[in-house]
């Protein structure tokens, strides 16, 4: 009793005044709100079961009612070419007419067909061919009568082969077979293909590294003057690439060193078989000539490939040393200076000596000089002209 005694005395102030208690008021606003709430949650939800259900009715009805109709008409609309084996068989008896020139079921036909032969061949074809032609008509003729005897039996028979069976004697052109691994076919080849390039690119790497290894090894016993050695891993290096015309050259070089002159010769030529005028095998080609006796073959060699390469010094010393042999001093000399105008050390050698030739010892002396005043000079160049110094009294 005391509590509500308390809470009226608390109301009674806005009572006697008329006014409605704050808290009151505010209780009765909250819940009015909730109230509204619920109201509009409660109609949203029956709104969207109602949709759903509309949905779902609408689904149904559609099945049941319009798909039976289409596969009706879908069905209706593809029975003639399903149920009339008839128009098949015309189809396919019409078709080799168009595909051979004297099968001819009709008299009608015949003079048609005939007609149009005739108007497209020219005249000297329809005699060669007149004969033949009626043959192979009446022929036609009477197997296509047969076959349409035959055709009533066998739809008898077995009505639902009938269009097969009408295909398969009378169809002239038979569909191309479809190869469906054909595409897997061609990537398992692309892809041999890819694997076979792989491994010639290895196998040529492997190979080029081979090679590179005979030839430092063959330079390296050529610069130590063992020419057997330097000969054989050359020809190994050849067998790896046996249309290298450089292996080729060099093989050449060696034989001369070794005096296998008619060997070297053969060398020679199939490098000229590979790469016309190339000048170091020119210039094997001269040597080894000379070498064997046959003077002008050599130099005409060595003028070939001074004429493609005038600047080459085994040419230009080559010549000189001919000449000089001859006795020809003055074209000797003429190539010995070119050389030395150049700074090889054999053109001053070459010079030096045309020189005592002609009797000019002091031109000869200077030039011995000369050459000793030069730098990296090998003893044995060294030796020589020291020598010829002394022979020469400077």
């Amino acid at each position: 009793m005391s509590l509500l005694a308390d809470l009226l005395s608390k109301i009674k102030p806005y009572t006697a005044k008329g006014d409605v208690p704050p808290g009151l008021k505010n209780v009765v606003s909250d819940s009015a709100k909730k109230e509204t709430v619920r109201k509009k949650v409660a109609i949203f939800s029956i709104l969207m079961l109602l949709a759903v259900i509309a949905g779902v009715g609408a689904v149904y009805i559609m099945d049941t009612y319009l798909k039976p109709s289409k596969i009706k008409k879908a069905a209706h609309s593809t029975q003639p070419a399903i149920e009339s084996p008839k128009a098949g068989v015309k189809a396919q008896e019409q078709q080799p007419l168009q595909d051979t020139k004297h099968a001819v079921p009709s008299e009608a036909e015949t003079k048609s067909v005939s007609q149009k032969a005739a108007d497209k061949k020219d005249s000297e074809a329809v005699k060669d061919k007149a004969q033949p032609a009626v043959k192979t008509k009446d022929k036609s003729r009477s197997v296509i009568e047969k076959r349409k005897k035959e055709l009533p039996e066998k739809s008898a028979k077995k009505p639902e082969m009938q269009h097969e069976s009408v295909k398969d004697d009378f169809q002239q052109k038979p569909k191309p077979e479809v190869k469906p691994h054909q595409p897997q076919k061609l990537e398992s080849q692309e892809a041999a293909q890819k694997e076979k390039t792989v491994v010639d690119s290895t196998h040529r790497a492997v190979d080029s590294a081979n090679r590179d290894v005979y030839l430092y090894t063959a330079r390296t016993y050529e610069s130590g003057r063992d020419y057997q050695q330097a000969l054989l891993n050359y020809k190994k290096a050849l067998e790896i690439d046996p249309e290298n015309y450089v292996i080729m050259n060099n093989i050449s070089s060696v034989l001369i060193q070794i005096g296998s002159l008619e060997e070297a010769v053969g060398y020679a030529g199939k490098v000229l078989n590979i790469k016309k005028d190339y000048v170091p095998s020119l210039v094997n080609l001269g040597i080894a000539y000379i070498r064997l006796g046959n003077l002008t073959e050599g130099e005409g060699y060595l003028s070939k490939a001074l004429s493609r390469e005038p600047s080459n010094n085994y040419a230009l010393q080559n010549l000189g040393i001919l000449n000089e042999r001859r006795g020809d001093n003055d074209r000797a000399y003429g190539y010995f200076s070119k050389l030395s105008d150049m700074g090889d050390i054999q053109g001053y050698l070459g010079v030096a000596r045309i020189f005592e030739k002609q009797g000019r010892g002091s031109d000869a002396a200077r030039i011995y000089r000369e050459i000793l005043s030069m730098n990296n000079i090998d003893t044995k160049i060294k030796k020589l002209v020291n020598d010829r110094l002394i022979q020469l009294g400077q």
